[in-house]
């Protein structure tokens, strides 16, 4: 026995009015065009316990269904379900959730002409699987059925169905006729109920025949010790919920999706499964474009739909008032799908959650109270412009969430790299260092020569390394690069150092990196790092403990030695001081920026000063004034455009033109003058 859903086309010596009516609805989706299709694939319910329930959905034309009859019991829509037992089971779980329905007004709607149902049902596998668990659980509990509520309940039941007939009577009493076909009674479930268009047609034959199988198969089960068999399992057993929907229109122009029945089983209403349903009734893949889908809430599932963006606004949904008339203790509300999407989001929102969100929905209602003309049309726009935003919004989240996980996941890879990197350099400056050591005590002794200083060998062989490694990364194709000259380390005069050679040169290669518009690689041939200079570094010190921001100090490069190329020695040892002064767009200061490329505008030809800088508290300036003397009160430094920055430049091409200005001397620090020349591209 197939332990899986099927779908298949029931055929029939109908098919001739089959085909008309597929000629009729031309225009309809592919689902339409088909009694029964399946229109997802196996899907995982949980509820807030982690319990897991799968269900597969099939969207049903029982009309159609009917009208083209089978070729063997067995052959349905749902492989090894008859389409009649489909439908009892399916106007069994209406009639059971919705008491205030009769049954024959639920076969009516759900075989109207353009009706069409969408079926949640379980595999045979995992329905036995269930059935099996609770069977041994109640035998476990010593739970047994009163034989004598369970007669009462027959002939109750039997009372509302023409045995001979095998249909239901016109004369119905309170009593459900499907109360033995699904026995879990529980938690109330979001539901909705619609009037239909009247049928000839008697849908309810066989019904008598269907009960009286259902008790046979749940006595088997409750005379069954052990596992459940797959033929003690029937399609009520596998129902999990089910929604009934019809395509119209209004005043022959707008489209509208009338929700009419939507229920799930009691057992399984804490699991989602209305939502799921709910969703697939305005998924245009599903029903089809619309304007608007329309539902008669019972007044206790308001608040479930109005979570979905359904409206209640009684002026609104006057528009369709004529589409049902018959309802009783309901509310008519309506959804408005955004302009560009239909995907049901939850709209029910606070101003913690959503501020803007929030703010349109006040904005809304105030609205709604002074507005009196053209206001059907004016909340329509005003609705869909609602839910546009929020799927824009969501969407807007989605794709963030996606861009900064892959830019977490390329820093990472590019961080791990670079390690790899470093560590194959350590591994050959330490070998190299070995084999140095042990050349150098094979040599003889020289007194009238100078010794050989190791230290500074193995300083400038590492900066050559690093130099090497960091042209290496710009290759774009397997030869090897040429060797770019020797660097050549120039020693200060004092032991004061702040990085070692390679994390200044590497920082200096990726800031080159990043400004796109270079297209040749640049490579450091020599580093000069500042003297121990104690009066600079007490100075420089005490101006960080006045900052509104003192942890707030970085490296940057000076963008001002163009006009004064000779000061860089000069400042390299002493500071600087106001002879260094720019008088730029921004005011008469020190500029300095993050980016290299950028700084290089405004710098001597080759040549880098990189500094210590205590920004502090940075206040942003967007326009010129190039009489600033000082950043504002409370601020200890300014963040510009930039002097490069050109009206209408965005992304990385403002970032990379931003400079920092300080008004200051003593809040920097010099530490190195970067000398670096250009190498053809390979």
């Amino acid at each position: 026995m197939a332990d899986h859903i099927g779908i298949q086309v029931p055929l029939s010596e109908t098919n001739m009015q089959s085909a008309q009516e597929t000629q009729e609805n031309k225009e309809d989706i592919d689902c339409f065009g088909r009694p029964g299709s399946q229109i997802d694939g196996k899907i995982e319910f949980k509820n807030q316990f982690g319990e897991s329930v799968y269900g597969v959905p099939v969207i049903v034309d029982f009309k159609r269904v009917m009208q083209l009859g089978q070729v063997s019991p067995s052959d349905g829509v749902i492989a090894g379900v008859s389409n009649r037992d489909l439908l009892h089971a399916v106007v069994g779980l209406y009639d059971i959730s919705l008491s205030d329905m009769e049954s024959e007004t639920i076969y009516t709607t759900v075989c109207a002409r353009w009706a069409r149902t969408i079926v949640l049902v379980q595999d045979l596998k995992d329905a036995v699987d269930v059935l099996t668990e609770r069977n041994v659980k109640q035998k476990s509990k010593g739970k047994k059925e009163d034989d004598s509520k369970s007669e009462g309940e027959n002939i109750d039941w039997r009372s509302r169905i023409n045995e001979n007939e095998n249909i239901l009577k016109e004369d119905e009493p309170v009593i459900s006729a499907f109360v033995e076909a699904f026995s879990d009674t529980e938690e109330e479930d979001e539901e909705e109920d619609e009037e239909d268009e009247e049928e000839e047609e008697n849908f309810s034959k066989g019904i008598h025949t269907f009960i009286n199988n259902t008790i046979e198969r749940r006595k088997q089960r409750e005379s069954c010790s052990g596992i459940i068999q797959p033929t003690m399992v029937g399609i009520e057993n596998r129902l999990l919920g089910c929604a009934t929907f019809e395509r119209k229109f209004v005043a022959h122009k707008e489209r509208v999706i009338h929700l009419t029945l939507i229920s799930v089983r009691p057992r399984y209403r804490k699991f989602r499964i209305g939502r799921y349903l709910l969703s697939k009734c305005v998924s245009p893949i599903v029903v089809g474009n619309h304007d608007a889908v329309v539902v008669h809430a019972d007044n206790s599932a308001v608040d479930f739909f109005r979570k979905f963006g359904f409206s209640d606004d009684v002026i609104l949904n006057s528009k369709w008032g004529d589409l049902a008339d018959a309802f009783t203790n309901c509310t008519l509300m309506s959804y408005l799908p955004g302009f560009s999407g239909h995907s049901l989001l939850s709209s029910s929102v606070s101003k913690e959650k959503d501020p803007d969100i929030y703010e349109i929905d006040q904005e809304l209602r105030l609205w709604q109270t002074k507005s009196k003309e053209a206001y059907q049309g004016q909340l329509c726009c005003a609705m869909k412009f609602r839910n546009e935003i929020l799927q824009l919004k969501y969407l807007v989240k989605s794709q963030n969430e996606l861009l900064n996980k892959l830019v977490s996941d390329n820093d990472k890879v590019r961080r791990d790299k670079l390690q790899v990197e470093r560590d194959l350099l350590a591994l050959q400056l330490q070998t190299a260092e070995e084999n140095f050591t042990q050349a150098t005590q094979d040599l003889p002794a020289d007194e009238d020569e100078d010794p050989i200083n190791t230290v500074e060998l193995i300083d400038l062989m590492e900066n050559y390394l690093a130099t090497h490694i960091s042209s290496k990364q710009n290759l774009s194709r397997n030869e090897p690069p040429p060797l770019p000259p020797p660097p050549r380390v120039e020693k200060s005069s004092a032991p004061y150092t702040v990085e070692s050679n390679s994390d200044i040169i590497t920082r200096f290669t990726e800031g080159m990196e990043m400004d796109r518009s270079i297209n040749v690689r640049y490579s450091v041939t020599s580093i000069s790092k500042a003297p121990d200079n104690p009066t600079l570094r007490l100075r420089y010190k005490s101006s960080l403990d006045l900052l509104q921001d003192p942890d707030m100090v970085t490296e940057l490069y000076y963008a001002g030695s163009l006009e004064k190329p000779s000061r860089l020695a000069q400042i390299l040892a002493n500071g600087f001081s106001e002879e260094d002064f720019t008088h730029g767009e921004f005011g008469r200061g020190l500029y300095f920026t993050k980016y290299p490329s950028k700084a290089a505008q405004f710098s001597a030809l080759g040549k880098l000063l990189e500094v210590r800088v205590g920004l502090g508290r940075v206040e942003t300036v967007m326009k010129y004034d190039r009489t600033r003397k000082e950043p504002t009160k409370g601020h200890d430094s300014v963040i510009s455009p930039g002097r490069l920055y050109r009206p209408g430049d965005q992304g990385e091409a403002a970032m990379l033109c931003q400079e920092y200005i300080l008004f200051d001397c003593d809040k920097v620090l010099p530490l190195c003058i970067i000398t670096y020349s250009a190498n053809p591209s390979p």
